[in-house]
């Protein structure tokens, strides 16, 4: 069974920056997430949707053009291009969340927790691939 110091269960941003500032200062941090790194927001929620909200605004504003003088002929949105873009961002966001962990030796486990238990002076982790056990838990789950 792998021992930390403190598990972080959540790789959100309550949960990354948890386990890089712990890692700073030396403290032995491990990171549960059963997705990707970034949370809800980034993978799934804000920045997916002010990408999706730019193309929508740039297409309204192709469409005023001839208001402005420029001829634009029946403007079309390729929709496998704008999801293209979109995913190109959130994983260029998600790899550099990836690269300090990997730079800084964090480990992410991408597991789901089925089980954490309070054993005197630790929790007991028991997830669908394996147990672990830590001195402290950071519930950051969002």
């Amino acid at each position: 069974m792998k021992k930390y110091a403190v598990i972080v269960v959540g790789g959100g941003p309550g949960g990354y920056v948890s386990a890089i500032r712990l890692d700073q200062f030396k403290i032995d941090v491990a990171v549960f997430e059963k997705e990707r790194l970034g949370g809800v927001c980034l993978n799934h929620g804000c920045i997916p949707t002010k990408s999706m909200v730019k193309v929508a605004e740039l297409f309204a504003e192709i469409n005023e053009a001839d208001n402005f003088g420029i001829e634009v002929k029946n403007p079309k949105i390729n929709y496998l291009s704008v999801f293209n873009r979109k995913n190109e961002i959130v994983d260029k966001l998600v790899s550099g969340i990836e690269f300090i962990f990997k730079k800084r030796n964090i480990p992410i486990y991408n597991e789901n927790i089925l089980q954490i238990e309070k054993r005197d002076n630790e929790y007991l982790i028991k997830t669908d691939k394996s147990e672990y056990s830590a001195d402290h838990i950071i519930l950051a789950t969002g």
